[in-house]
């Protein structure tokens, strides 16, 4: 699938099978129990396994398929577990769903977050990413933004929650640095042994823009295999981080980066445009304007080319943003 904000259409799909196969069509929603019985949804691949073996299609003995995971070496006993547990979701359901139903329901994080919260916890994020002083860069605009805002009657500042979160995005884009915190964050680490067991060998397929191989038909970056030798780079990168941006930052030169430090500074430019010109009767799409940031995802050529989609899509908004609709009754 190409578009990252498409919906999966899973009923639909499920209908069309039963239609062709009936009453053979068997499902278990393998994802939801893995993660609330193991903590790993990666545990549903096991439990998929076994759900098919215990309905009689795959001719080979449950013990070699345990076996072979003892074999593999990698956290045997949750995957022999799980693969247990999917013999178990075919043979009696209703067992497993009540077993389920017997774990405690986990709370999505910040689903009741204020405004406040949200801009604390980015703000604090960017801390970590940089440094304190890149995030008051942060925290200036917002609250720039919901000054602003605040003027308005009824906002709810739904205005400042999108620009907190699109500025954000843009100030914290996983560049080298970032990458590098984040395979020598501790939590990473703790990862690993908790999902791999014995001794192991690590690779980390990359596409650094510093060091591009680039693929001979279509000249776009490809992916290089590092060994473990690359984590003391990194270490030494997450202690370099907050020289990123400045004359000393030997990527600050580079297309991407270059490409990344002016998204940042038009989006700038526009949120100082949309609390020059914002009311109640623009708010709406002032919004939805804040909000395009969010959609530029991927790197390289594909970020870039996400970029120009919203820079069309932003035209039409800013129509409607400088121009909004005239109430009848006021015109009457």
């Amino acid at each position: 699938m190409k578009d990252p904000d498409a919906q999966f259409p899973l009923e639909r799909l499920l209908s069309s099978i039963r239609d062709c196969v009936g009453s053979t069509l068997h499902t278990v929603d393998s994802t939801a129990v893995a993660t609330a019985a193991f903590g790993e949804s990666i545990a549903g691949n096991l439990m998929i396994l076994g759900f098919g073996y215990q309905l009689g299609g795959i001719p080979v003995p449950s013990v070699a398929i345990e076996k072979a995971i003892e074999l593999n070496g990698r956290a045997v006993q949750m995957n022999v577990q799980a693969f247990r547990m999917g013999r178990a979701a075919a043979a009696k359901p209703d067992e497993v769903v009540r077993l389920l139903n017997s774990f405690p329901a986990s709370q999505p994080v910040a689903v009741d977050e204020t405004v406040a919260q949200t801009v604390e916890r980015l703000e604090s994020h960017l801390v970590a990413y940089q440094s304190k002083r890149y995030a008051r860069r942060y925290r200036a605009l917002v609250d720039t933004v919901q000054n602003v805002e605040s003027g308005i009657e009824g906002t709810d500042l739904r205005l400042t929650l999108a620009i907190a979160r699109s500025y954000h995005k843009l100030l914290s884009v996983k560049d080298e640095y970032e990458v590098a915190r984040l395979y020598t964050d501790k939590r990473f680490k703790e990862s690993l042994e908790s999902t791999f067991e014995g001794s192991y060998r690590l690779k980390l397929n990359l596409a650094p823009p510093s060091l591009p191989k680039l693929s001979r038909k279509k000249g776009k970056n490809k992916k290089r295999a590092f060994g473990g030798w690359i984590f003391s780079l990194f270490r030494i990168m997450t202690l370099l981080r907050r020289i990123r941006g400045t004359v000393l930052d030997p990527f600050r030169y580079s297309k991407d980066r270059a490409f990344d430090q002016q998204l940042v500074k038009d989006y700038e430019e526009t949120v100082s445009k949309l609390c020059a010109g914002l009311s109640a009767g623009n708010l709406d799409a002032a919004i939805e304007i804040a909000l395009l940031p969010l959609a530029i995802r991927g790197f390289g050529h594909i970020k870039s080319a996400k970029a120009s989609k919203t820079q069309m899509a932003a035209e039409k908004l800013w129509s409607e943003f400088e121009m909004p609709p005239v109430d009848v009754e006021d015109a009457a």
